[in-house]
């Protein structure tokens, strides 16, 4: 009976060591503060070091610039999501490879525009391709609305290249402004790490009987 209790178990902490092994292997660490701002010229329409724009345009933005516009912890750059083209483009970065099971934060500060115009909308989340696969969307944010952080939790059902997306939902050149992004996994729950001590002390405990 204690053989196949302690089979069980060591098969269960083999199982559990399945899901903990690509968790840890899929950790995804990404942070952008735009202060690499842009590869050169008026900031005016230009894309942010390493990201993509389609269907519009965005403008980088250095901190105090364009009669005081100001970015996440007055420094560096940042970007507002509705450029000078009367049509907010897609920004976009990636790819990144997700890994089946294992959940990830997609993390970002954004402020209301800060020239006074009417509430904006903005939608966020991550892009197979051009799919959208997972996104959120933050509604009425408002003029001079001061930074706050926005989030998604996305937990991929199969393993999936993906990129990360934001996109102002709004046409008139004054959008909402976008600092900070980050992208990690997130880490395995303390419970899993319980449940692994439990079932290694059963195991034990079923070892120490037959030898008695």
């Amino acid at each position: 009976m204690y053989k196949n209790l302690v089979g069980s178990l060591a098969a269960a902490l083999l199982a559990v060591g399945a899901v903990v092994a690509p968790a840890q292997a899929a950790t995804v660490p990404f942070f952008d503060n735009f202060d690499a701002g842009v590869p050169g010229g008026d900031p005016i329409n230009q894309v942010p070091t390493n990201w993509t724009v389609t269907d519009g345009s965005v403008d980088w933005i250095p901190d105090n610039s364009f009669g005081g516009l100001r970015c996440y912890g007055n420094t560096g750059g940042c970007v507002d999501l509705d450029g000078t083209t009367g049509n907010a483009g897609i920004i976009s970065r990636g790819t990144f490879s997700l890994v089946a099971g294992q959940q990830y934060l997609l993390t970002a500060y954004v402020s209301g525009n800060q020239r006074n115009s009417g509430a904006d909308s903005l939608t966020f989340g991550f892009l197979n391709g051009t799919t959208q696969i997972a996104t959120s969307t933050v509604a009425s944010i408002v003029a001079s609305q001061p930074y706050t952080l926005i989030s998604l939790l996305f937990t991929p059902s199969s393993n999936v290249e993906a990129s990360i997306f934001f996109e102002a939902l709004g046409g008139d050149n004054i959008g909402p402004i976008l600092d900070n992004v980050s992208l990690t996994a997130v880490p395995l729950p303390a419970a899993a790490w319980l449940l692994l001590a439990g079932l290694g002390g059963l195991g034990l405990v079923g070892r120490r009987r037959k030898a008695a």
